[in-house]
């Protein structure tokens, strides 16, 4: 759901075509893929609405993948801010979200190496489903012809909203 369909496959095949080049081959380094990321996340939360991850299996998978996502948000914010280290990443990664040592060493090399990315995925995710409200809102159309409108967009992020 989340890297093939409906999620990172239909969304770079969608900016593929779209007919601006900007619009196809746009990529903001450190955190800028907000839409690419987001648009995934939020694909995981539209499968489990429609009922696809019913399979009490599949539930918990998806429930610890939601843990490990929370744990990557405070990793990303502390490692930049300077509050936690490497190791204590490390350590918070496995514990949390009962990633093994390896696994969890990979991703904080990652984190620590792009500001930002990690925290992209939660943060796009509520940005298109602040889109689809509004879109809603304002608009007659279905929950389908947002995703069209949306994914037209190719991996151009939305403006980022302050919210106070």
């Amino acid at each position: 759901m989340h890297e093939a369909y409906p999620g990172h496959h239909v969304q770079l095949v969608s900016a593929n075509r779209a007919t601006a080049l900007a619009r196809r081959v746009a990529h903001v380094p450190n955190g800028g893929n907000i839409l690419v990321e987001g648009w995934a996340f939020y694909c995981e939360e539209l499968m489990e609405r429609q009922g696809f991850l019913a399979a009490p299996a599949v539930r918990l998978m998806h429930l610890n993948d939601r843990v490990w996502r929370a744990c990557r948000v405070v990793i990303d914010v502390e490692l930049h801010l300077g509050v936690m280290d490497l190791p204590a990443a490390v350590d918070h990664l496995s514990a949390e979200a009962h990633m093994n040592r390896y696994e969890a060493e990979f991703e904080c090399l990652l984190y620590a190496g792009e500001p930002g990315q990690a925290m992209s995925y939660l943060l796009g995710k509520r940005e298109v489903l602040r889109l689809a409200a509004t879109y809603g809102r304002r608009r007659s159309g279905s929950l389908r012809q947002f995703h069209d409108e949306l994914l037209s967009w190719g991996c151009l992020p939305p403006a980022a909203r302050v919210r106070s």
